[in-house]
């Protein structure tokens, strides 16, 4: 919509005019009065005043047109009834497209809407006409293709990582797999003696190794000896393999203990990720006897117990290890031969009430003043899989024994004993049924951009909206031809992962995008040849201003602050979705205690929870007290974005535009207002505030809008 200088005149006559495409090349013409455009001809047979009312939602991140009906007369049109024309004639006209022009002054028309026809019905007197506005995305579903078992094939965007891979034969610590930046991806059949998941409807040439979730360590552990790339089983269905059963080896720790006589200490580095730190037990007593005595020490109240967590999935091997260092040495009196000294060390692999067996045993000045590394270890099978312990028991017993009549009369002499554990873990090959499995997760990066930015990365939450626009609702645009596109690109860096394998609309998932990316998407006056993308900027100069407005051009305006209802003044965020899908990695709670403050707002009003599937960064700061929001830019992240228009009480202005120099005033426009009377908004300045119009309702020779406050300029 442009309407040259035919605005710019003091008195106006406006005219709207319907056109309605049928097929085999038939279009209806309408209008309120008879006229000749361009040699085609328009029935002035309107009875009513149709409304077309646009308007965009700053805190959903929405827009929306209204419907438009019009009344006509059955009237004769060409050799038939229009009513006869409309339905079973010739040419069919529902849900075809309509082009609402208004020409003023008899000026070329300018077009201020596209619909599509969806509903005729009659009376005796009328024939009424329905249109809805029409969007590429509507009546479409999101995901688009289906694999031989009627499965959708995913649809991803953004970056991913994958974790490192490991075997039994070489495995990886559970806790060294730190990365959940997977997206799932559905089992869908065995074959050729592997397991196969679709994984895209791309080829993802590296990185497509698949991974297992497990609940019981929550962690995402590679399949061993994965695929790194996808291949093609049908046209847009690629998939990623595993080995038969689903095997993935892997090793983890022990993550609690129970010191039963509290003799050791630091027991926690018995299990930690380092070998270089310990739990330790450390002993030394002083043995002295008389020339008629013999004196022993026994020591046997050392068992520790250690706890396992428990992998989901069968055994299939396994071994358990104990890494000690053991260091012992007795004073020079002690006689080799007539004193002694004896050292055991007892394991329960079942973790039993009982010291188990004996695996290790030092006696006399056996090593006497020397380390030893030993490792204590038990095998498992695939038989064992119902009796795998997931608590063991190691113990220390150790008897020393002065002997009178040897050494020097009256001698004493010390024994130590100093036991260190090291590391307690477990190796597991571990392998599930065909029944068990439902997913697994995919480490590859999303889909990357098509024709709009043909093969680059898409990183960002309006990167992915946009995609997703160009391959599913076949917005081919180029970028510099999409208002607003630039600045968006300019402003935002948020970061987005996001995928979908179950059937939604493409609309719910566009809407979804633009809420959690701080931003809406339109095309203008529903023509899809205008795309459009809105938001707020972090700042704004005299230039970015589109019309200036004066009491002299407004009729019954009215002022007011958004209602205390509206407030959303803290917000409780979880963001990062797990790949999983049933919880999220990252929570922050970020409010304004100023405005709270300010406001008298109880701590539990004004408090919203939200979850985001897509945005992942920037990390949003748990803005406090100490911490405020109000020093942020809009565009730091989420919680700043929507803090700037919902966070604290706007401005919002409505009413009649009687200047008609106005009437190209479109939803998303940044005005501002001078001379206006009150000369100010209750006590504020307009100087320097900028307006975003949020609404606008035309209908023949009048136009209304909204705005709300959005910022200042600069």
């Amino acid at each position: 919509m442009a309407f040259g200088s035919e605005i710019d005149s003091s008195s106006i006559n406006e005219n709207w005019l319907f056109e309605i495409a049928g097929t085999s090349s038939v279009t209806l013409r309408f209008a309120f009065s008879d006229c000749t455009v361009s040699s085609n001809f328009y029935y002035g047979v309107i009875l009513n005043k149709p409304t077309i009312r646009e308007s965009i939602n700053l805190k959903n991140s929405t827009a929306k047109t209204s419907n438009v009906s019009i009344d006509i007369p059955d009237f004769q049109y060409s050799d038939s009834l229009i009513s006869e024309v409309l339905f079973g004639g010739s040419s069919y006209f529902i849900n075809r497209v309509v082009t609402v022009k208004s020409m003023i002054n008899n000026a070329t028309p300018s077009v201020i809407g596209y619909f599509r026809l969806i509903s005729i019905s009659r009376t005796i007197n009328k024939i009424s006409l329905e249109m809805a506005s029409h969007r590429p995305w509507d009546f479409v579903d999101f995901p688009t293709k289906k694999t031989a078992r009627n499965n959708y094939v995913p649809i991803a965007y953004g970056n991913y990582t994958k974790n490192t891979n490991t075997s039994y034969a070489s495995p990886q610590f559970a806790k060294t797999l730190t990365s959940t930046d997977y997206y799932p991806c559905l089992y869908e059949q065995s074959r050729s003696g592997r397991q196969e998941f679709t994984a895209s409807i791309v080829d993802r040439s590296t990185n497509a190794e698949l991974a297992f979730y497990d609940s019981g360590l929550d962690v995402l552990i590679p399949f061993t000896n994965p695929i790194s790339d996808t291949f093609a089983r049908f046209s847009e269905n690629f998939v990623s393999t595993c080995e038969k059963y689903f095997r993935r080896g892997f090793a983890y720790r022990a993550d609690a203990h129970e010191d039963h006589h509290s003799v050791w200490s630091n027991e926690t580095n018995a299990y930690d990720s380092s070998v270089s730190s310990f739990a330790t037990y450390d002993q030394t007593t002083l043995l002295q006897t008389s020339n008629s005595g013999v004196v022993t020490v026994d020591e046997s109240n050392t068992d520790i117990d250690f706890s396992f967590p428990k992998p989901v999935g069968k055994l299939n091997n396994a071994v358990i290890k104990i890494e000690l260092t053991i260091y012992t040495i007795h004073g020079s009196n002690f006689d080799t031969g007539n004193d002694d000294f004896n050292l055991k060390v007892y394991v329960d692999w079942a973790g039993g009430t009982n010291f188990g067996d004996a695996l290790f045993h030092r006696a006399d000045n056996t090593d006497n003043g020397t380390q030893e590394n030993v490792t204590l270890s038990k095998t498992y099978t695939i038989a064992d899989d119902a009796s795998f312990p997931d608590t063991i028991k190691m113990a220390i017993e150790w008897n020393a024994r002065d002997v009178a009549n040897f050494g020097n009369p009256s001698a004493q002499w010390s024994q130590q004993v100093r036991v260190y554990i090291k590391d307690v873990t477990v190796t597991a090959d571990v392998i599930n049924e065909e029944a068990d499995i439902e997913f697994a997760y995919i480490g590859a990066d999303g889909l990357p951009a098509t024709g709009w930015n043909s093969g680059n990365a898409i990183t960002e939450v309006h990167e992915a909206h946009r995609d997703i626009l160009y391959r599913f609702a076949d917005m081919t645009t180029a970028s510099g031809s999409v208002d607003g596109w630039s600045d968006l690109d300019s402003s935002k860096d948020w970061g987005v992962r996001y995928w979908r394998y179950e059937l939604t609309s493409l609309k719910d998932v566009l809407e979804k995008l633009q809420y959690e990316g701080g931003f809406i998407f339109r095309f203008k006056q529903g023509n899809t040849s205008a795309p459009q993308y809105i938001h707020i900027k972090d700042s704004y100069s005299s230039s970015d201003i589109d019309y200036t407005i004066t009491k002299n051009d407004l009729k019954s305006a009215i002022s007011n602050i958004s209602p205390l209802a509206d407030l959303v003044t803290r917000m409780n965020i979880n963001y990062e979705k797990h790949p999983t899908g049933k919880r999220y990695i990252t929570s922050k709670t970020a409010s304004s205690t100023t405005v709270r403050t300010n406001y008298n707002i109880s701590s539990k009003e004004n408090v919203l929870d939200v979850n985001l599937d897509a945005y992942v960064s920037p990390a949003i700061t748990e803005y406090d007290g100490s911490t405020l929001v109000e020093n942020a830019n809009p565009n730091d992240n989420f919680f700043a974005y929507y803090y700037n228009i919902i966070g604290v009480p706007r401005i919002e202005i409505s009413g009649e535009i009687v200047n008609s120099k106005f009437y190209n005033l479109d939803v998303g426009d940044l005005i501002n207002f001078s001379d206006m009377h009150p000369e100010k908004v209750f006590n504020e300045a307009y100087t320097n505030k900028v307006f975003m119009v949020t609404s606008i309702n035309r209908k023949i020779g009048n136009l209304n809008f909204k705005a709300r406050e959005i910022g200042a300029t600069s």
